[in-house]
């Protein structure tokens, strides 16, 4: 299964071959996960000397090798080895550096590293490649609030909002729940409990 369904260059979002196990100590012991990074490793070794995958005779996509260090660096993540995850999302990073993709995975890793303001600043710089994306600013949004930095999120998520004067307000309207939660436990590590409560 996993032999026939290798990541291919073209294909932006490979994802891997088996069900995510939230403990990294279960995930690292799991039989399955060393077959699967003996694999991962094999294709990076394959493609980085010849651009083909093993036993392949046609040459892979520049872009393959970048989804193959990505997929390792998820399942370094996944592993809980967080040094190695961010070295090779940092080789994913040079290797093709509008792929807003590894900005994203890299905020995810600091984030698990315990360094939100990192993490804020590396997704902010993702959102800078791509302001037209809704999708990376609401997650910009969200990882500046868990940093704290309720006036920044102010000023990333009124980008996409309608509003003359007040985007909470149109928030609000909206309905747009993951915002007024995230903005009321931003408030609440601040201690203003106030603005938490009416939130």
């Amino acid at each position: 299964f996993v032999v026939e369904n290798k990541p291919n260059g073209d294909t932006k979002h490979s994802q891997p071959a088996f069900v995510r196990v939230k403990d990294p100590a279960d995930v690292r012991s799991h039989p399955i996960m060393g077959v699967i990074i003996d694999l991962v490793d094999n294709y990076i070794s394959s493609l980085t000397v010849s651009a083909k995958y093993p036993g392949e005779v046609d040459e892979e996509l520049p872009s393959t090798i970048l989804w193959a260090w990505f997929l390792r660096a998820q399942l370094h993540e996944m592993c809980g080895d967080y040094t190695e995850a961010l070295s090779v999302i940092e080789k994913c990073i040079k290797h093709t550096p509008t792929a807003v993709d590894m900005y994203e995975r890299k905020a995810r890793i600091l984030k698990l590293c315990g360094d939100t303001n990192l993490a804020a600043d590396c997704l902010d710089s993702a959102r800078e490649l791509d302001l037209q994306d809704r999708y990376i600013n609401n997650k910009t949004t969200k990882y500046m609030l868990r940093a704290n930095r309720d006036n920044v999120a102010r000023e990333r998520i009124s980008l996409f909002t309608r509003h003359e004067g007040n985007p909470e307000q149109n928030l609000y309207d909206m309905q747009c729940t993951w915002y007024e939660l995230e903005l009321a436990a931003c408030y609440a590590r601040k201690g203003d409990w106030g603005k938490c409560l009416k939130k």
